[in-house]
């Protein structure tokens, strides 16, 4: 998959070129600019938005786990759908809108937490015994050249 990852960006860049250049016949070159611009602001806007409700989250103190998953979740496809908007294109648009309908949210939320997550929780069993522990250097062995007085 890696090996083709250069071909996938520039078949991605051509893909978004000809989506443009279609949108422009149809609705012509000022509305595609006004959209274009519109797609910078609405995008930067969420980026900013994304960044202070996990700076806020953050902030906030102690959350319980899923209550903080949850905030940071939503903010990062925030973030990814204004970085999304931003890319000049009609299928970077479209994947944005759709990261920003719930369903969809809740859909990779799901997928992310079956797959990536898991259960990072420490297991203890048995009891716990409390130590101190110093650490003992060894004293430098030099060695010596024998003498030659044989």
């Amino acid at each position: 998959m890696l090996r083709y990852l250069p071909a996938i960006i520039i078949a991605g860049f051509f893909a978004e070129l000809a989506g443009l250049v279609w949108l422009g016949s149809r609705m012509g070159i000022l509305a595609v600019l006004g959209l274009t611009a519109l797609g910078f602001l609405v995008g930067g806007l969420l980026i900013r938005r994304s960044g202070t409700t996990i700076f806020q989250a953050m902030s906030r103190g102690r959350l319980d786990q899923k209550t903080f998953s949850n905030t940071t979740a939503g903010s990062l496809l925030d973030g990814v759908a204004g970085v999304l908007f931003i890319i000049p294109g009609v299928i970077t648009d479209v994947v944005a809108a759709a990261l920003l309908l719930p369903f969809v949210r809740k859909w990779l939320a799901d997928f992310f937490e079956i797959r990536i997550a898991g259960n990072f929780s420490v297991h203890r069993s048995g009891p716990i015994i409390e130590a101190e522990a110093t650490e003992i250097q060894e004293p430098s062995k030099s060695i010596s050249k024998p003498s030659a007085e044989a």
